[in-house]
């Protein structure tokens, strides 16, 4: 990280305005926003600053091949599956996956988009409230290709179902490589670069309660804390998808 001055103060974080690139841009939480108590500066966290770095591709999921795959998940997983797809202002690389992903999901756009997907998706189940916890940190696992293959295999034929709506092979694999075949072709890589494909950890949106028995957290909340909670992020140049799914008995 890039040295910084201090630009003020506001309530329990600081803010370091960057003196290099945008990448550099950070906020600093204290451990009383985080949940805990009132800390020193040294025990500050650091997580990357979120303003206008993102622009929204969300036009581009308006396709038949999306839409039979979200679909398709919505029915076997009793699912409110949604993909955002987004370009950032810098190409996503190994160094700087997880702080472009978390400056996204932390930032304005993030929000605005799951709206507008929710509302595309005719559930409008997204109200006023907040999404994300503002000191959400998150956790990326590799998928690789033929590890994204498997879990959509997985949404359409063996996840649980609670109105046992599987999808036979034949037909799984046709929804499977029509939406794959549209990844790959809409707005490819100029040098031919192929998806980086992960696993984000679902706990990072609030949750609704149904497995708890719990009162929802927002009246925004996605996940449920269930099995059919995922969160499936490529990237590929300055492009990024976040696929979301969720699933409650």
């Amino acid at each position: 990280m890039a040295m910084g001055k201090l630009d003020g103060r506001d309530n329990d974080f600081l803010t370091i305005e960057p003196t290099e690139s945008a990448e550099d841009r950070y906020v600093l939480i204290s451990a009383a926003e985080a949940g805990g108590s009132p800390v020193g500066r040294h025990q500050l966290r650091i997580r990357p600053r979120l303003d206008g770095l993102m622009h929204s591709l969300l036009h581009d999921v308006d396709a038949p091949a999306v839409d039979a795959l979200l679909t398709a998940v919505d029915e076997v997983m009793n699912s409110n599956t949604l993909l955002l797809k987004v370009r950032a202002d810098e190409p996503i690389t190994p160094g700087n996956r997880l702080s472009v992903l978390e400056a996204f999901v932390h930032g304005p756009l993030f929000p605005d988009m799951m709206r507008a997907a929710d509302r595309a998706r005719d559930w409008d189940n997204l109200q006023s409230g907040p999404l994300v916890p503002r000191a959400t940190t998150l956790k990326l696992t590799e998928l690789g290709r033929a590890g994204f293959r498997a879990r959509l295999s997985w949404m359409l034929r063996t996840a649980f179902s609670p109105y046992r709506r599987h999808l036979d092979a034949a037909h799984a694999d046709k929804v499977i490589d029509e939406f794959l075949d549209w990844l790959d072709h809409d707005r490819p890589a100029a040098d031919g670069e192929g998806w980086s494909c992960w696993s984000v950890h679902p706990d990072f949106l609030y949750l609704t309660g149904y497995y708890s028995d719990q009162p929802p957290q927002s009246d925004a909340a996605y996940f449920d804390a269930g099995p059919n909670d995922t969160a499936t992020y490529l990237h590929r140049g300055d492009i990024l998808t976040l696929l979301l799914t969720n699933g409650s008995p």
